[in-house]
């Protein structure tokens, strides 16, 4: 008897420590681990499960008629791995419960549980079971965000990464209090789910990100983004009447065509999904449903705009600040050099002093009626590239020319500027002076190595003292260049502002503050090489930089501004022309508030803050191609109001002064 009670406990105990495994490992707390089919933590459930069955059959056997103690305890094994395999007689182990009700009915919850245990470690070996039973439930759950993201690689599980944290900033914000870890990760897992689509389980190179993505608890699986069935179910829970739950899809493969095409695919799903909704018009229930697609090609600016547009007539939500089926065109490149400008432009306007905000040294230039900024790129593909085409219009906000001097040891990189966007190098614009001032001048150094002593000469000409980029296409080669340049720079006694690009981060926080000891002054004093390292994968694929909310927000009020009805706002989220415009116009905008220009005229001749920003305007188009015709016909790349301010038409001056606050004409 007493045999009988001591193994009947250890049988509760180990039951009891086999539901708690399973409960902390669905419940979060144990982390699903995404590069193995078995289950650790399945695995260590089932065990001690069985070791409860085991424990609680032992009495049963040991003391029937017939056996001895050996050939019971080996009964009882047996009997207890039969239970997991239905090979069993039931009525058998039932029968040795002897009429005891409690016993039977605990002996019942093995027999069932048992083979449910089998069949769940069998169908693991499927690999997306366990993914597809977690993406079941979160579907049912209307105020549950999914970020789904079309591939694996370094980019997207650092935006994944980026979205987490964005995740648990706001879960913070919405609990007062959190009590753990364990507790922040039961409350992500209730409210977020990011799912990897298309992710090849069996490759060994991804060994470090499936560790990472173990770490954000995220959902993987073997099949293509568009077989999941995510818009069965889109209802979505308002907040406090102001947050949607999102539905968001990431097309990040390396391969642009293949980006283009999912968007394609999911945008046409979740317009029949829309088309079949019987006629219910209640667009709270819908889920914030926007498109990510991750291209840099001219072709990805134009090929969803008829999806744009048929997206917009299914939601019919123009004025909601949701805006279902959205599809967003996320060019890299660009985003880095925008939100750069749009936070840090206001530096090339600064003069040579310390920033007792931001730390570091600012411009060298003395902000005066005519000011000119000196900048020079070292390197014209990628990054520098666009860069060139964004310091004409960014530059001139209050007035200011900007000079910018390009370097690089590639004369078709040099030829591919001027095809890309040749109005911008017309011999009618660049460097020309209008009237009494000089908008922008880009100069084209002849192909030169960036390590040569021909660079030198020509750098120390140019000799640029307010901003220097260098973009060379790796890390070495623009670590190398750059503090080379610093080091050109000291000899010229200028300290320009100087941007590296860089993609490893830590790498890139390492050498921020790297520099040397100041032998002439004092051999305890480090001097700093003052080269910001921008362009690092964690600040470009971070949730501010990929999805520019702040930047995005602020465009979209400087379009609504310039819009005066409903058809025209909708041209922010169907025209790349009008959405980047804007983002332009914001970009100036925010620098010129900063700088206090909008407090007062720039100028001897007192140009108007409209009257400047229609001339930013008007180079922004010369970068995008666009030249002047008395007929716009988009196509060509032709606009009618490239033209001087004073010929605008008032409705159109009246927009300029709308968007810059000026009250009357000047």
């Amino acid at each position: 008897m007493v045999l009988s009670v001591f193994f009947t406990v250890l049988s509760g105990i180990a039951l009891i420590m086999s539901f708690l495994v399973f409960f902390l490992y669905f419940t979060g707390v144990i982390k699903h681990r995404n590069d193995r089919a078995f289950q650790g933590a399945y695995i260590m459930g089932m065990v001690l499960f069985f070791l409860a069955d085991f424990f609680v059959l032992i009495p049963l056997y040991l003391f029937r008629e017939g056996l001895s103690p050996y050939r019971g305890v080996v009964t009882a094994l047996i009997s207890a791995l039969q239970e997991f395999t239905l090979d069993l007689d039931a009525e058998d182990i039932l029968r040795s419960a002897n009429g005891n009700i409690l016993m039977h009915v605990y002996l019942s919850i093995f027999m069932v549980i048992s083979p449910l245990m089998t069949v769940g470690a069998v169908l693991s070996l499927i690999k997306d079971f366990f993914s597809g039973v977690r993406l079941f439930f979160a579907k049912s759950r209307s105020y549950k965000n999914m970020y789904v993201f079309s591939s694996l690689n370094e980019e997207s599980v650092t935006l994944a990464e980026s979205i987490r944290e964005y995740e648990k900033d706001r879960l913070y914000d919405m609990h007062e209090f959190i009590s753990s870890k364990y507790t922040l990760r039961r409350k992500l897992r209730h409210n977020v789910m990011i799912i990897f689509a298309g992710v090849d389980l069996s490759s060994k190179d991804g060994s470090d990100l499936f560790d990472r993505l173990n770490e954000i608890d995220a959902v993987v699986f073997k099949k293509d983004m568009l077989s999941l069935k995510i818009f069965r179910d889109l209802k979505g829970t308002l907040y406090s009447g102001r947050y949607r739950t999102r539905r968001w899809f990431f097309m990040m493969d390396r391969k642009t065509d293949n980006n283009i095409s999912d968007t394609l695919s999911l945008s046409r799903k979740y317009r029949e999904y829309m088309e079949n909704r019987n006629g219910n018009g209640d667009l709270s229930a819908v889920a914030d449903i926007k498109m990510f697609v991750f291209s840099s090609s001219p072709d990805s600016e134009y090929v969803f705009d008829s999806e744009v547009k048929e997206n917009l007539r299914l939601t019919d939500c123009s004025e909601d600040d949701f805006k279902n089926g959205k599809i967003i065109r996320i060019n890299e490149l660009r985003s880095l050099v925008y939100n750069r400008l749009y936070n840090c432009g206001r530096y090339l306007f600064l003069s040579d002093k310390k920033d007792g905000e931001n730390g570091g040294y600012l411009s060298k230039n003395h902000i005066s009626v005519q000011q000119r900024i000196s900048a020079a790129v070292i390197g014209a593909g990628g990054y520098g590239k666009e860069m060139i085409k964004a310091l004409p219009w960014f530059c001139h906000m209050n007035r200011s020319s900007v000079h910018t001097d390009v370097f690089d040891k590639s004369i078709e990189a040099l030829h591919r500027l001027k095809f890309d966007f040749p109005a911008l190098f017309d011999n009618d614009k660049n460097g020309v002076t209008k009237g009494s001032y000089q908008s922008y001048a880009i100069e084209i150094h002849p192909p030169v190595d960036i390590f040569s002593e021909a660079f030198d000469e020509a750098f120390e000409k140019a000799a640029p003292k307010d901003y220097i980029l260098v973009s060379l296409g790796s890390d070495e080669m623009n670590i190398s260049a750059s503090m080379h340049i610093r080091m050109l720079c000291e000899r010229m006694n200028i300290h320009p502002l100087i941007e590296a690009i860089v993609y490893d981060t830590k790498r890139a926080e390492a050498l921020e503050e790297f520099g040397l000891a100041d032998m002439a002054k004092d051999n305890r004093l480090l001097r700093k090489y003052d080269i910001r390292f921008i362009g690092d994968i964690e600040s470009c694929y971070s949730y501010d930089n990929v999805l520019m909310p702040s930047l995005y927000d602020h465009a979209k009020s400087c379009h609504d501004l310039w819009a005066e009805s409903k058809e025209r706002k909708d041209l922010f989220y169907i025209s790349e022309y009008c959405k980047r415009s804007s983002m332009a116009a914001a970009i100036r905008q925010k620098s010129r508030k900063e700088l206090g220009y909008d407090d007062r005229q720039i100028g001897d001749n007192n140009l108007s803050n409209a009257e400047l920003d229609h001339i930013g305007w008007w180079e922004w188009m010369l970068s995008e191609g666009f030249i002047y015709n008395e007929k716009r016909n988009d196509l060509a790349k032709q606009h009618d109001l490239m033209i001087p301010y004073d010929e605008l038409f008032d409705e159109d001056k009246d927009k300029d002064r709308r968007l810059t606050g000026d009250q009357q004409e000047k």
